[in-house]
């Protein structure tokens, strides 16, 4: 179906079925890479004003080439790109590569279905490439084609809080003639007005709001978080632990049964895994309590709106959320890898088990900054109703 391999003289039967099995999901996880690859050198070195051989390329894709007029209405209304082809083209080039290739699993499920139901390390890793690999790649490939071509910009704290402060008081001063309402694009941070479509991002072509079934699974329907709970990994331990960094010995007897237990070379990358996530969540934690309180004179301030504010920490939620959890999901594709290189199978670890802190570390980003951002913007509340009560 999709690659082949040989069978050695003398070789038995069933081994070759187990050799042949595993060559072809490791071709598939390869080719995958490979290609990913070549469309993004492809897309790399299309000039920023674009040419007739990226159009040829896309056509090949079955993706239609937008027209001059609809690239350039696009570049102006996306962030600012030093060089390669329109994020929204790239992106439905990835959408094609992976329909291609979940078709190429689900063929693969079909015609090995049997060796794959004997093999449950190779299953496992088909099922890692299906759920976790593909399902979030035209996502996670476009941002980071996304990251590859925009122009730097500083996004210090101190640049963020000056660029918040040109906005300060603009409404309350009536130096605004009307309030402007937008939104920014979660992938790329485009800007989207009223007046703008608000399906998907006309510049990388993400969706411009959460499903609702992301919404649920992000903010909602989580069981109520004690005050004292400590952030994900904190004192190196799991997430289930009780607030005294101790896993009771109920939980512990759950735990243990059914549970694989990491050989030592899956214990070491766990180790270095878990301690990046370590390192990632601090961070968070330093951005946000410096944003704090370098916000309190944007709130002392304040008269009668908030702009600067919600300017400032739609920034810090770009640094302390978003470009962690890139950070976030980058650690897991290389701890991915790791595991892959040294062999490890369903007997050394779970990895399922493990990949669920990159959800939940991801999940607790998110949660951190809205604590934070609604802390600042209930001062800022507070400070406008000080002001109204002394004006009258």
């Amino acid at each position: 179906m999709f690659f082949s391999r040989k069978k050695k003289q003398g070789e038995h039967k069933t081994e070759k079925k187990e050799i042949d099995i595993n060559a072809l999901v490791n071709d598939v996880i390869n080719h995958l890479e490979l290609e990913k690859q070549g469309i993004i050198d492809k897309a790399l070195s299309v000039d920023i004003f674009f040419n007739s051989d990226w159009d040829t390329y896309l056509l090949s894709w079955n993706v239609t080439p937008r027209n001059i007029n609809e690239r350039e209405d696009d570049l102006k209304t996306g962030i600012p790109v030093s060089k390669g082809a329109l994020p929204v083209e790239v992106r439905e080039v990835f959408i094609r590569l992976k329909e291609k290739y979940d078709k190429i699993c689900k063929e693969l499920r079909g015609n090995y279905a049997k060796a794959l139901q004997e093999e449950d390390e190779i299953e496992e890793k088909l099922w890692e490439f299906e759920h976790r690999k593909l399902s979030d790649f035209v996502e996670t490939e476009t941002k980071k084609y996304i990251k590859k071509i925009k122009k730097p910009v500083d996004n210090s704290l101190d640049n963020l809080l000056q660029n918040a402060e040109q906005n300060k008081n603009k409404w309350s001063s009536n130096l605004q003639d009307a309030k402007s309402y937008m939104i920014r694009c979660k992938s790329c941070g485009a800007a989207r007005l009223l007046t703008d479509q608000y399906d998907n991002c006309k510049f990388c072509g993400s969706e411009l709001f959460e499903k609702i079934e992301q919404y649920k699974s992000m903010f909602g329907f989580f069981k109520k978080k004690d005050k004292t709970e400590k952030p994900p990994l904190s004192n190196g331990s799991s997430f289930n632990d009780d607030d005294d960094g101790d896993i009771n010995d109920e939980e512990q007897e759950k735990t243990q049964k059914g549970k694989v237990v990491p050989s030592a070379k899956a214990q070491e990358l766990i180790t270095k895994w878990e301690d990046l996530l370590k390192r990632i969540q601090q961070k968070a934690l330093d951005i946000l309590k410096e944003a704090e309180e370098k916000s309190q004179p944007l709130i002392n301030e304040t008269l009668y709106d908030t702009q600067a504010i919600h300017q400032l920490w739609s920034a810090i939620k770009k640094k302390a959320v978003d470009n962690l959890g890139e950070k976030v999901d980058e650690g897991w594709e290389k701890f991915s890898d790791l595991t892959s290189e040294a062999d490890l199978t369903t007997n050394d670890l779970d990895l399922g088990e493990v990949g669920m802190l990159r959800d939940e570390t991801n999940h607790w980003l998110a949660v951190e900054y809205e604590r934070y951002y609604v802390r600042v913007v209930a001062k800022a509340a507070k400070k406008i109703w000080e002001n109204a009560l002394q004006d009258n």
